[in-house]
Formats: C-alpha cells, structure tokens, sequence
C-alpha cells in the first residue's frame, strides 16, 4: 500500500518553504537597504541642519541665545528638512543596494535560483508603501506642528529683547527704527569705539558719529542709556559737535505669538475642512497645500518603482551615474509639483488635476520601468530551482 498522506503534505510543505524564503529573501534585502539610506539620510540632515544653523547664526548671536533654545528651535526644524531628505535617501539607498548586489553576483544566484528582479524589487516596492503612510503621518502632522513651534521659539528669542551687549560690526535694531553699530568693542560688549548711531528725524535721518560710548541697560531690561563722547551729529537741523551726549532709547514691546493658523501650521484634516468652508481664493490655497502633501507622501512608492531597474546595473559598473541620473529626475519632479502646487494656489489651474497628473505620469513611467526590468547581472539564466517569478 501506498501512504498518500506523506505524499500530499510534500507539495504543502514545498509551499511554506517557498513563503519562508520569500520572508527570509526580503528581510535580508531590506535590512541591506537600510544602511545605505540611513547613512545617506544622516549625511543630508546633518549638511541641511547645518546650513540652517548658519543662517540662524546672526540672529543667536544678536540675541544672546542659550544651547537650550538654540537646541530646541534646531530640534523643530528636524522634521521639515527630514521630509526633504527622505525621497533622495530612500533612492539611494536603494539604488546602492542593488549595485552591491549586482557587483557581489547575489543577483546572478537570486536569478539562477528562480527570483527575477521585479521579485527582488517587490520588497523595496512594499518599503516603499509603508514609508508613504509615515511620509503621510511627517508631511500631515508633525511638521505643521514643529513648524509652528519653531516659529514661537523664533519670536520668543526675538521678544526677550537685548542684554545691552554690542557685537562688533552687527546693528542693533531699537523699536523705533533706531540703528546702533560699532566698530570695536571691549570685552564687557558694552564699551564701544567708532559709533555709528542712525536716528529717524521727521521722515529723515540723524546720523551721529563718536569716538567712544557705553551701553547702559536699564532695570526693566527694555529700555538702554547711550553715553557717547568726541562725536559729531548730522542731520536735518546741521551739524552738531559734542563731547558727551546721552541719549535714552526703549525697546518696541513684543506681545504673545500669533494662534496656529498658517497654511503650512495646518494638518490634512484642517486643510480638508478649511478648503470646502473657505471663500474660493483661501479655499484654492488649501486644496493645494493638501494635495501637494498627499501627492509627496504617495511619491515613494514611484521612487521605489524607478530606482529598482536604475539599481540593478552590470558587475563592474559603477552606482553613482544612475545615482546622479535619479537625483536629477527627483529634482525635475521636485519642482514640477513646486510649479503645480504654486499655480494651483494663485488659481491658475487645479491644483489636484495638476498635482495628481504630475504624480500619475511619473508612477506609470517608472511602472513601466519597473515591469520592464530584467537582470542585468550578467549571469546565467538557468534555473537552478523552483522559486517565485
């Protein structure tokens, strides 16, 4: 007699070894994808926060900012420029992959062993997806509220107002369009040499000019005493010489910071409910704004679509060509959503026609890439056992 059991279990067996090495192939693929991109997006995070950073230089300076606060604002700009590096990292570090790959000869032995390139790909594609729905969590939620929170740490730095400290060559600006300047200064920041003082006068300007002067601050820290000696003052009444002239200026009050309420400060559900209630002008402002986040978080799985057969190159060839050839694409399709989004805003078109047809023409162009992709490892195609096409 013959045992049928054992029989019919072989083809149920061959079937749950065929999905444990599915699992165990994509694991792999995404774990070795994950260094590059994560690399690649430490690197652009890091250059972008930095140049942020010396932009906010002078502005820290002038006010005296703590590595608290000069910690935290850095800290509310992370998901923004995150949300800029993310496409161009998750490209690379795909691409960068399957150049390893190909190089290693992995993608000959995949191939020979019944895995095409789309199989391969299939798990950068479902990375792809899965990104999208944190792009959507980024783009939607945690950067209109870093947004907002950074610009109330900006307008909290700035409110402080000045601890009548100068630094040499940087203006002081006072409430009442009052500019102090000078070109050297003593250790204490308060004893200055070469003063520039400028002064509005009735629709015109008094420059005064001395060769020395202290800075002064008041107790209530919003208003400074100038004290200026051996100076010349100029302006709609003539020339005045002086030896000692003191002179009182007050800071402008600064009130609390405005509610949340910018367009960029709004989340999806904000944005969809501002955009039916909204008059027609404000209403087409958010409706791009909406689209053009949605449209941005669905672009990853195009990313992925495109960078699968850009990846998967011949042995010996080097990554960075197609590297740069994706980052210029990416550029291209950056500002052509950019143009859409700001037409759609001023009205021009609309903007989820234009934004969605954008994003539509890029997908099915990198579909088409992706459907198209065969190996290019140069190796054999002969199969050495049956696996997933």
């Amino acid at each position: 007699m013959v045992d049928l059991s054992a029989g019919a279990s072989s083809p149920s067996r061959a079937r749950r070894g065929l999905r444990l090495g599915a699992r165990t192939l994509d694991r792999y693929l995404i774990s070795l994808m994950a260094r590059p991109m994560l690399a690649a997006l430490a690197v652009a995070m890091i250059a972008l926060m930095l140049e942020r950073f010396l932009r906010m230089f002078g502005l820290m300076s002038g006010q005296h900012a703590g590595l608290l606060v000069i910690a935290t604002m850095l800290a509310n700009l992370v998901p923004h420029y995150l949300g800029l590096a993310l496409p161009a990292a998750f490209c690379i570090g795909m691409i960068a992959t399957l150049n390893g790959l190909a190089r290693r000869h992995e993608l000959d032995a995949m191939e020979a062993a019944g895995w095409s390139l789309r199989r391969v790909g299939a798990a950068f594609v479902a990375s792809g997806v899965i990104l999208s729905i944190l792009a959507l969590l980024l783009f939607g939620f945690a950067q209109p509220y870093a947004r907002y929170a950074y610009r109330e740490a900006r307008h909290a730095l700035v409110a402080a107002g000045w601890n009548g400290r100068v630094e040499e060559g940087v203006f002081v600006h006072f409430g009442d369009g009052t500019l102090l300047s000078a070109g050297r200064v003593g250790a204490d920041g308060r004893t200055m040499a070469e003063v520039v003082l400028v002064v509005p006068d009735d629709g015109a300007e008094t420059v005064v000019t001395a060769r020395r002067g202290l800075v002064v601050p008041e107790p209530d820290a919003r208003t400074v005493r100038l004290q200026l000696e051996h100076g010349v003052s100029m302006g709609p009444g003539g020339v005045l010489r002086f030896d000692r002239l003191l002179m009182a200026r007050r800071f402008e009050a600064v009130g609390p910071f405005r509610p949340r309420g910018s367009i960029r400060e709004l989340t999806l559900g904000e944005l969809a409910a501002g955009a039916k209630a909204a008059e027609p002008a404000r209403a087409a402002e958010l409706r791009a704004e909406l689209n053009g986040r949605l449209v941005r978080a669905v672009s990853l799985v195009g990313i992925a679509l495109m960078s699968v057969p850009l990846g998967a190159a011949r042995n010996r060839a080097p990554a960075w060509p197609r590297i740069a050839l994706a980052l210029a694409i990416l550029t291209l399709y950056h500002h052509a959503l950019t143009l859409a989004q700001e037409s759609g805003a001023r009205g021009a078109l609309d903007p989820a026609f234009a934004l969605w047809g954008i994003c539509a023409v890029f997908t099915a162009g990198a579909g088409v890439a992706f459907a198209r992709a065969t190996s290019r490892g140069g190796g054999s195609r002969r199969r050495l056992a049956p696996g997933p096409r």
